[in-house]
């Protein structure tokens, strides 16, 4: 036998390597696998019963739609104009629309910007609290 040799053991391993690499690639058929799940455990889960829970019957109440928020004051209302010093004359114009029960901004009017512009806020704001009514 000569050192080189004939290369037939060259080929066996290409021969080897090309059949693995085919059973590694090829696409199986359900059949030809299959899995042995006997060696996967399982959890047993027992059977417990849970207490129920009672039922409530509350009453049926119709509590109605909540009264709309009325500010008590022109700078409860957030001051909707602005005040240059102490809010004086907004306060003012808002109470005097308060007492006269003034709900229409075209109401009011006066000498001072500020009282007519307190004046408006409380009318604004009484058309605001009227539900249901189409301001426009």
């Amino acid at each position: 036998m000569s050192a080189n040799g004939n290369g037939c053991g060259a080929w066996i391993a290409i021969a080897v390597v090309a059949v693995v690499v085919w059973q590694c690639t090829r696409d199986r058929t359900p059949e030809e696998v299959e899995t042995d799940y006997s060696s996967f455990s399982t959890i047993e889960v027992p059977e417990t019963e849970y207490p129920a829970y009672p039922t409530v019957d509350y009453p049926a109440t119709d509590y109605g739609s909540p009264e709309p928020y009325v500010s008590s004051g022109y700078q409860d209302a957030g001051a909707p104009y602005g005040c240059t010093d102490d809010c004086s004359g907004h306060d003012a114009g808002w109470t005097w629309a308060e007492e006269n029960g003034v709900a229409d901004p075209a109401d009011c009017g006066g000498n001072s910007l500020s009282f007519e512009e307190g004046c408006i806020a409380y009318a604004e704001e009484q058309q605001a609290a009227q539900p249901g009514e189409d301001r426009w």
